[in-house]
Parts: C-alpha cells; structure tokens; sequence
C-alpha cells in the first residue's frame, strides 16, 4: 500500500469546495428510483456511487491505454461527468456500465494518478456527495424524530442497500435497516462474512445532530463526516474481491447528541450477539482540524481496550495510508461518543476523532470547512483497519490498561510542540498563556521519563488537555485548510 504525503493530500484538497458545489448539485447525483417522500422537499435525490468491481477496474481514467491516469485525462472525465464532453470520449471512464461517470469513479481514477494503475485497485469507497447531501441546510442538523432525521435515514439505507442487508430480520424492506428507540431510529446493515459470518466487526457513526443553533447547524464534522467514513469503509468492503471472512456490521446511531442513547439502545438489545463482536471501530468528528500546524494530526483513541493486538493493527493501518494519527488512552475520549459503551460492554474499541475544536456545535460547521483530503485518508484508515480485523485468523482479547499511560503525555506532546511554535497568535493573551504553561509543565513531564510519571504528572496532563480544549473550542469557527 503506497503511503500517502501532505501533496497527495493536497490533490484531494484542491478546490475542495468548487468540488462539492459542483458534484453536489451535479443532475448525475439524482435518481428517480429513489423513496420520493422520504426527502424533504427541494432535496436532490442522490444515488448511491457505484461500486467497481474485476478486472474493468484495473485502471478507470486511463483514456488513452497508457496505464496511467494523467492531469489531462482527469479533466476529461470531469468535463464527462459535468455533461461537457461525450462519455464517447473516454468510455473508460464509466466502470459501472451506468452511461455515466460518476463522482466515485473519478475519485477511484484520481487514486490512481497518485498511486499508478497496477497491483492492488486502491481504496475507492470515498464519496464526498454523502458530505455535501447529509450536511445540507435542507436537513436542518438531522435532529432526531424531525423529517432532516429522516431524510438522513433514507440516504445512508439507499447508499447500504445495493450491498448490504438489513439487521433487523424481524422486519422487512427498509424497516430491516432499522431499529427504532424512543423518539430515535438505528440503521443497521451487515455484509455477510464468509467463513466466519457468525462473528462480526461493528462500524460505527452516529448521523444526528441538532437543530438548536441560530441559522442552522448542518453538523459537518459532527459527524455527517464519520458516516462518510463508514459509508466509505463499507463500499471498500463490499468491492473487495472476495467477502471479508467476518461479518461486518454498519452503524449509524440516532440520539448520540441526547446522551449516546442509540448506542446505548443497541448494546442493550443487541442484533448481534456482543460476545461474538470481535471489535468495535467508532468514527466521531472526521476531517476537522484543530489548529493550522495540526491539519496533518488526527486520534485514534481506546484501542488498548483490544491490547497489543489492535493497537498493532490500528498502526499499521495508519502506517499504510500515513496521516500522523495518534494513539491516546481510552479516558482523553472522555466517554463523549458512542464509543463507550462498547468499552463498558467489553468490545475491544477503537475511536478515531479530530477531537472538539473551533467549530464545535456552531452554525459554522459547514461542508465548506471540512477538510477533504484529511477524511478521504481518515477512511482509508478505517477500511485497512476493518479489513484486517473482518479477515484475520485472530482476533483482539478485551483487556484493560491503566486510565492513562507514559506514551499518552509522548502523543500529545507532539500536538502541543506544534500549536505552541506556530499557533498562539490565535488565542487571546490569557489563554496563550495558559497553553504555554501547559506545554512547559507537559514538556517536563516527558523529559522526566516513565519512571517519574506518578499521578501528580498524570493529574496535570488530564487537567491540562481538558482546559486547552476548552479554549479551542471558544476560538472562532475556522476549518483552518490549506490555501
């Protein structure tokens, strides 16, 4: 797997907000066999992206059989998809047959003009639609029991439904993609595994968000973006060659913001059952960025839950794609996402999260500031991860930890390193002051070893990461990507 730099990040990035305006309101992403009534009215009616699978995926995008996808070659494909150019002028573009190029194979032909055409056919599952669609004023924040909310269920069942099957057998058509609560809906969908289908890999997102803010808080990274990760986590699996040996459960929780109540819900009445759930991977706020010197940073927190053996493979997952992505102890999650209640049900866990930041529960948390590039690889991240655990012989034992290790004041120091040699111009004098003495007081905690580390030095590092995120959070609502 090629590891992934900050320019092939940039490729992503580019123009990424042309990128949404123009595919988002693209005639390609509508579709007239789609639940009319389960959109609110004025919502376009996306389609799901399809999905490439043998041999005609070898290399989509090379128009001129030069076993490359070149800069001119991608132009061609978006002018395709635009309606400005034939689709005769390179056929090869539509890998699914549809008449169309779609934006999931020009992602998929983008890949590979970073990556080359031969080997192993990239992660493709990627498809900012889902980002531009679930954070739309038109969904109002995806607030629970409100037609947003079930608009947002509708999209993520069309996007499962070509792929997966619904968890719920007690049901039948969409209502099998669902498990209702009080005044809240789960969708739940699997992708049968092969020889060991009867355990199971869950993935996870929660779709709701509010609608209390003043204008309308579309909740872009919090966290339309984490079922962009799992939407994309699922269609990589589901084009995968073979099926994945494990089943894997898709997740999408209502009520997280009234108190993780679909997690809750579920873990009380599971579908599954959670001895047999070998892992549980949580996606929480994607593709934002805390500070301008951290855009390359992201978490990965929890996963000694699963001991050596999933923290193991949270590294090599992240080494595969190369986002700087850090692992943290279970307790810096601060039991704020659905994560927890896997953890507490004792499900090896992971939380990937960009942590609480500017744009926190604002009105600004708009697709315009999520960072792209970021979650395309944060995906990737989460696919390498699933794949591994729905396909390995083993699988992680529960374990527990201390609440907080030595490696846990290492991670964050490198954070901190970064926002104080570059960032402090952004907070107001006081607070810089209270950052700075935090990373002096983390620094010499560090350099002090893990012998010295007693609960005084883990006392000040809980206190001070809880206060500095505090402070980002009072900062203006800025998404921070790169000009």
């Amino acid at each position: 797997m090629t590891v992934r730099t900050s320019a092939m990040r940039r490729a992503f990035r580019v123009g990424s907000l042309g990128f949404l305006l123009a595919f988002g309101t693209s005639p390609l992403l509508s579709s007239p066999g789609m639940a009319v009534d389960a959109y609110p009215q004025g919502v376009a009616q996306p389609t799901p992206t399809p999905i490439c699978t043998g041999d005609e995926c070898a290399c989509p995008g090379d128009c001129d059989g030069d076993g490359a996808v070149g800069i001119s070659e991608l132009i061609r494909l978006v002018r395709i998809a635009l309606s400005l150019d034939a689709l005769a002028v390179c056929p090869v573009g539509d890998t699914s047959g549809d008449g169309a190029v779609s934006i999931g194979e020009i992602i998929a032909a983008v890949q590979r003009s970073l990556n080359g055409c031969g080997g192993e056919v990239p992660f493709s599952g990627f498809d900012p639609a889902d980002l531009t669609f679930l954070a739309s004023d038109e969904l109002d924040g995806r607030d629970n029991n409100t037609a947003g909310s079930i608009a947002a269920q509708q999209y993520i069942i069309d996007q499962l439904r070509g792929f997966a099957v619904g968890l719920n057998t007690a049901a039948s058509g969409d209502d099998a993609f669902k498990q209702t609560f009080p005044l809240g809906t789960n969708v739940l969908a699997m992708i049968p595994g092969g020889d060991l289908a009867e355990e199971y890999v869950v993935i996870g997102a929660h779709y709701d968000h509010f609608s209390g803010c003043v204008g309308v808080c579309n909740g872009a990274t919090d966290n339309a973006s984490g079922v962009v990760a799992v939407l994309a986590v699922a269609r990589g699996l589901a084009a995968l060659p073979q099926p994945p040996r494990r089943s894997v459960v898709l997740a999408f929780w209502d009520r997280e913001e009234d108190g993780l109540l679909g997690s809750r819900h579920y873990i009380q009445n599971p579908l599954v059952p959670i001895a047999d759930t070998v892992a549980y991977l949580n996606f929480d706020i994607q593709g934002a960025n805390l500070l301008p010197s951290v855009r390359d940073f992201s978490f990965a927190v929890g996963s000694e839950t699963g001991g050596a053996f999933l923290s193991d493979a949270v590294d090599d997952a992240v080494a595969a794609v190369g986002l700087q992505t850090l692992r943290v102890s279970s307790i810096f999650g601060q039991a704020r996402s659905d994560y927890i209640h896997f953890v507490n049900a004792r499900v090896p866990t992971v939380f990937f999260g960009d942590s609480t930041g500017p744009c926190y529960h604002e009105s600004g948390d708009d697709p315009e500031i999520v960072d792209i590039g970021k979650l395309a690889m944060q995906s990737e991240i989460g696919f390498e991860l699933a794949r591994y655990l729905a396909q390995t012989d083993e699988r992680p034992s529960f374990a527990t930890a201390p609440p907080v290790v030595f490696e846990d004041a290492e991670h964050l120091l490198e954070v901190f390193d970064q926002a104080v040699a570059n960032d402090l111009d952004l907070f107001a004098p006081a607070d810089a002051t209270v950052v700075e003495q935090f990373h002096t007081d983390l620094t010499a905690i560090v350099a002090a070893g893990p012998a010295a580390f007693d609960g005084p030095a883990i006392g000040t590092l809980l206190t001070g990461v809880a206060a500095a995120i505090e402070l980002l959070v009072e900062l203006p609502c800025d998404g921070f990507l790169e000009e």
